[in-house]
C-alpha cells in the first residue's frame, strides 16, 4: 500500500494520488499493508493505522485490502481489475496524465496558429442588388428579383453599401427612404438640402442602418432606416464637414464655434484642421497646417506625418493605410505610423461585390475595406500586389502584374500579367510564374473569371471564347464574340456574339437567349442578377439564362 505523507490515508500500491486530499503519491514507497486492513471495511479503526506491520500473505486477494470509499473507486480503474469492478474516476484520469495532455493541447494551437499566420479575415461580402433606371419622365427602381418600383420624381439618390435601401429627393427636395420590399418611398424630410456631400444633403452611414440630412436651414439630423422620427443633432452646421463614423453612433460637424462630435465640442478650430475620419471607437484624423494626425477624442495628437494621405481603412476605421514621401504606413488605435511598404499603394485588391465604400471628405477620399484589420490585407501600387504586414520587412511583395482579382474567400488570386493568366494560393510569399492558364492561345479583349475563381472565360486574340475550370487546359466554346461575363453563380458565362446575348454553362456550347430582344449596349453583373441594357428595353436574369424584362429603354 501507499500511505499519504500529508493526510495518512492507507491507498492502494498503484495510487497516483491521494483520494482523501489529492496529495501526489508518485514518489511515495510502497509499504506492507497492516493486519487491520483484512478486516472488513466497515469494522476499519476511524484513525489510519502507521505501524509497519508483518507483510501480507502471499496470495491475498486485493480486492480483499481495498480501501473503502474513493479510495475504493480509485483502485477499481486499474486495468488489471476484472471488467466487472471497473469504476473509471475520470478526474483520477485526468490529473495523472495533465502534463501530457496540455503539451498535445499546446502542440495543436501551434500547428493551427501556423495553417492560419497568412490566411486573412473573411471579407463582408454584398448579398443584394438594386438597380435605378433612369427613363424618359420616370425612375425605375428594383431591388433583387422583387417587382419594380415607379418614382415619378426623383432628382438626386444613393444607395446604402449593402445594396437594400436608397435615399432620394425629389424635385421640391423633399427626401424620401425607399427599402427592399417597399411598394413606393417613405418621406422622411422636406427642404433637404441641395448641394455639398455627394452633391446631396443627405447619406448612409457605412453600416447601412442609420441615416443623416441637413435641411436647408443648416439643421443636421440622424434617423434609423426605414423611420421617418428624424432626430436632430445640432442646429448652424456646414453641410460640407459632415463626418460619420461606420457604425452610425458617431457624427462631427462644424458650427460657428467649432467641431463638434454628436454633442460634444472637440478642441480643433475648423479654420486650420479638417476632418477626413472618425472611427467607432472616437479616433478622429484630421489635416492641419499640411500634416496627416490622429488623435482620440480627449486624448492626444499623434502626427502621422507632412503631405500624408490616407488611401484605405479598415471596416471600424480603427486602422489606416496612408502614403508618404512614396512610401505607405499603418497606423492602428491611434498610434504613431509604421512603415509598411516602400511603395505608395493606390487601392486595396478585393473580391467582386465586397462591401466596400469609397468616402470622399473635402479634398480626400480612401477607401473603407470590409475587412477589420489591415494586416495581411492585399494592396496594389498598380505595378505589384502586396501582402500587407506589421512593418516593411513583415510586408510580402507578391507579384508584379497588369490586373488581379481576390477570390471570395480572399485565398486565391487571379493576375493577368504579360498576357497571361494566372492563378496561385501562393499568397504568402513571392510568387513564380511559369505558363499561364492559357497556355499558347493569346489572350485578347478581356478575362471573365468567376467570383471564387473556379472557373474562367476569356477571348483570345482571335474574337474565339475560351473556358477553364481550375488549372484545366482551355477548352474553345465558340468564336466571334466581342464580350464575356461571368454570372453571379460562377459558371455562366454571358457572351455577345454580333450584337445578341448567347450563354455557356460550364463550358458547354454556346446558346442564344430567349426573350432578349434588340441589340445589346451593356451586361452589368451583380451580387444576386444580371441587368442587360439593349436599344429597346432593360432586362433581369435572377438565375441560370432566363430574363424578364424590367422596363422599356431610353428613346
Amino acid at each position: 500500500m501507499k500511505v499519504c505523507p500529508n493526510c495518512q490515508h492507507s491507498n492502494p500500491d498503484d495510487s497516483v494520488f491521494c483520494p482523501e486530499c489529492g496529495t501526489s503519491l508518485v514518489n511515495v514507497e510502497v509499504t506492507a499493508e497492516p493486519a487491520q486492513a483484512q478486516q472488513p471495511a466497515a469494522e476499519q479503526p476511524a484513525e489510519p493505522v502507521q505501524a509497519v506491520q508483518e507483510p501480507m500473505p502471499a496470495g491475498t486477494e486485493p480486492a480483499a485490502v481495498q480501501p473503502a470509499g474513493e479510495a475504493a473507486a480509485a483502485v477499481a480503474a486499474d486495468p488489471e481489475q476484472p471488467a466487472g469492478k471497473k469504476n473509471f474516476d475520470l478526474l483520477a484520469w485526468i490529473k495523472s496524465h495533465l502534463t501530457p495532455i496540455l503539451l498535445v493541447f499546446g502542440v495543436l494551437i501551434v500547428i493551427l496558429v501556423l495553417t492560419n499566420a497568412f490566411k486573412p479575415s473573411k471579407y463582408t461580402q454584398v448579398k443584394n442588388s438594386v438597380t435605378v433606371l433612369s427613363l424618359d419622365e420616370k425612375t425605375v427602381v428594383a431591388f433583387d428579383n422583387k417587382k419594380t418600383v415607379e418614382i415619378e420624381d426623383m432628382r438626386s439618390y444613393v444607395s446604402n453599401v449593402q445594396q437594400t435601401a436608397l435615399l432620394y429627393t425629389d424635385s421640391e427636395n423633399s427626401l424620401y427612404y425607399l427599402g427592399r420590399g417597399d411598394k413606393e418611398g417613405e418621406k422622411i424630410a422636406s427642404n433637404v438640402a441641395s448641394s455639398g456631400y455627394y452633391s446631396n444633403g443627405f447619406g448612409f452611414m457605412y453600416d447601412g442602418k442609420t441615416v443623416w440630412y441637413v435641411t436647408d436651414e443648416d439643421a443636421l439630423y440622424t434617423v434609423k432606416a426605414g423611420k421617418t422620427n428624424g432626430q436632430q443633432i445640432a442646429t448652424d452646421v456646414e453641410l460640407s464637414s459632415i463626418v460619420r463614423s461606420p457604425n452610425g453612433k458617431y457624427i462631427a460637424y462644424v458650427k460657428e464655434d467649432g467641431y463638434y462630435v454628436n454633442d460634444e465640442r472637440i478642441d480643433l478650430d475648423p479654420l486650420e484642421a479638417t476632418l477626413v475620419g472618425l472611427s467607432n471607437n472616437r479616433l478622429l484624423y484630421y489635416n492641419k497646417d499640411g500634416k496627416l494626425y490622429v488623435q482620440k477624442i480627449g486624448g492626444e495628437a499623434i502626427t502621422l506625418g507632412e503631405d500624408s494621405e490616407i488611401v484605405m481603412a479598415s471596416s471600424d476605421l480603427s486602422e489606416v493605410l496612408y502614403t508618404r514621401n512614396e512610401s505607405t504606413y499603418w497606423s492602428r488605435d491611434g498610434k504613431e505610423g509604421v512603415k509598411v511598404v516602400n511603395k505608395e499603394v493606390i487601392s486595396p485588391l478585393l473580391p467582386k461585390f465586397s462591401a466596400a465604400s469609397y468616402e470622399l471628405n473635402g479634398t480626400s477620399a480612401y477607401v473603407i475595406v470590409p475587412n477589420k484589420s489591415m494586416i495581411n490585407q492585399l494592396a496594389t501600387d498598380g505595378e505589384y500586389i502586396f501582402r500587407i504586414g506589421k512593418n516593411e520587412d513583415k510586408t510580402v511583395r507578391l507579384v508584379k502584374m497588369d490586373s488581379a482579382q481576390l477570390a471570395t474567400d480572399g485565398n486565391s488570386m487571379l493576375f493577368y500579367k504579360n498576357d497571361k493568366i494566372y492563378i496561385t494560393k501562393s499568397l504568402n510569399k513571392e510568387i513564380d510564374v511559369d505558363e499561364g492558364l492559357n497556355r499558347d492561345v493569346e489572350i485578347g479583349s478581356s478575362v471573365a473569371a468567376a467570383a471564387d475563381l473556379s472557373r474562367l472565360y476569356f477571348i483570345s486574340s482571335e474574337d474565339d471564347l475560351y473556358y477553364i475550370k481550375g488549372t484545366s487546359k482551355p477548352k474553345r466554346v465558340t468564336s466571334d464574340v466581342s464580350a464575356a461575363y461571368i454570372s453571379f453563380d460562377n459558371k455562366t458565362c454571358f457572351l455577345i456574339k454580333d450584337g445578341e446575348l448567347y450563354s455557356s454553362s460550364s463550358g458547354g456550347k454556346a446558346k442564344k437567349v430567349t426573350g432578349v430582344n434588340g441589340n445589346v449596349q451593356e451586361v452589368t453583373v451583380k451580387a444576386n442578377c444580371v441587368i442587360v441594357e439593349t436599344d429597346e428595353a432593360y432586362y433581369r436574369c435572377t438565375g441560370g439564362t432566363k430574363f424578364t424584362q424590367l422596363a422599356g429603354a431610353d428613346e
